[in-house]
């Protein structure tokens, strides 16, 4: 199951959210704010996490909906895995629904916060994770095996382009869906946190990538 990233990755198809351009944005929140959120918050679950306060406003905005998913962390057009990040995406943290898994390790990431930061030292990106259950929230150390089976080649975070995101239509209809699901379900709970009507558009992503991101859109 490991290859399944590194293998599409090797196919030369993903567009890298990550721009080396944009590094002093003030608009941003990273690992510290999380272990901070953990330490104070003591969440029980993603959507727990994700009802802080603490969560600025424009990152509930800062958001790609995926309808398909290549990581452990699995995704469908009625349980769309959630890429949230930074305006300079320093950080980028990850979430689906929750219920959806076919094995153990997918059941784990659906349990989970998954994080790809950029150590701003030394320019490379690092990985961890945040699993949260009843019990506790716990931060993996830097760059964890369940990680590393994308990312061990390129830590980057890593988005297939167009095909993988749920299009402005496909948004629009999951949000209407989403209102018929029982209200203290932890699915539902997860997406009503964040800033559907305003979230990142496809078309400002083609901008955004023609001028900050690393590999222009016509390459693609």
């Amino acid at each position: 199951m490991g290859n399944r990233c590194i293998n599409n990755y090797k196919g030369g198809a993903f567009l890298w959210l990550a721009s080396l351009c944009a590094l002093n944005s003030e608009a941003a929140f990273h690992l510290e704010n999380i272990e901070d959120i953990v330490s104070r918050e003591n969440p029980r679950s993603v959507s727990d996490f994700m009802k802080s306060e603490k969560i600025p406003a424009f990152l509930r905005k800062n958001f790609l909906a995926l309808k398909e998913s290549t990581s452990v962390q699995a995704a469908s057009v009625d349980c769309p895995r959630i890429l949230i990040h930074n305006e300079d995406s320093s950080m980028v943290m990850s979430f689906n629904c929750g219920t959806l898994y076919a094995d153990e390790e997918e059941e784990h990431s659906a349990s989970s916060l998954e994080i790809v930061q950029l150590n701003r030292e030394n320019g490379e990106y690092e990985a961890f994770s945040l699993h949260l259950t009843s019990q506790e929230a716990v931060i993996s150390d830097k760059n964890p095996e369940l990680c590393l089976q994308c990312h061990a080649e390129d830590e980057r975070p890593l988005t297939t382009p167009g095909k993988f995101w749920m299009t402005e239509k496909e948004k629009e209809l999951f949000v209407k869906k989403l209102e018929t699901w029982p209200e203290s379900s932890e699915a539902k709970l997860r997406y009503k946190s964040l800033n559907w009507k305003q979230s990142t558009s496809l078309e400002s992503i083609k901008h955004a990538v023609q001028k900050t991101w690393i590999r222009p859109w016509s390459k693609l």
